[in-house]
């Protein structure tokens, strides 16, 4: 199963991606409200992706994204943004999430960007041999 960490600062998104995301029996979980626990979240976990918004006080998630990527660049990361920002989509793009969704988030896209999201750390785990985990499977 795929462990997912939702990094939001509003509740009730955390709350409805986490019925969402667990009832679909893929994934496993985690949420976190306050961004700026988010390294030692990320450090303690052994995540597959992040569900990461952008706009949060504390730490901004711009700034999870670099973390993410210059530590954990196995994990993958979608972007969840209430605002239609090309430049911050195309900036996300380029530091390295596999994709940028607008809030409210359909769930078919959802489901898409988490397995795209989540096929690299897959094919990463097998090379490495046993404990790599399994290939999601195709949501169409």
């Amino acid at each position: 199963m795929n462990r997912v960490l939702v990094i939001d600062d509003e509740v009730g998104v955390l709350n409805h991606l986490m019925v969402l995301l667990a009832q679909s029996e893929q994934y496993e979980v985690e949420t976190l409200s306050d961004s700026r626990k988010a390294f030692e979240v990320i450090a303690a976990g052994h995540f597959d992706v992040i569900l990461l918004d952008m706009a949060m006080p504390g730490v901004s998630g711009l700034e999870v994204l670099r973390h993410v990527r210059e530590h954990y660049p196995e994990i993958g990361v979608v972007i969840l943004s209430g605002v239609e920002d090309i430049r911050l989509a195309v900036e996300t793009m380029k530091l390295g999430a596999h994709d940028y969704l607008l809030k409210p988030v359909e769930e078919h896209d959802l489901f898409k960007a988490l397995a795209r999201a989540v096929s690299p750390r897959a094919n990463i785990s097998e090379n490495q041999g046993p404990g790599g985990g399994g290939k999601p499977e195709s949501q169409s």
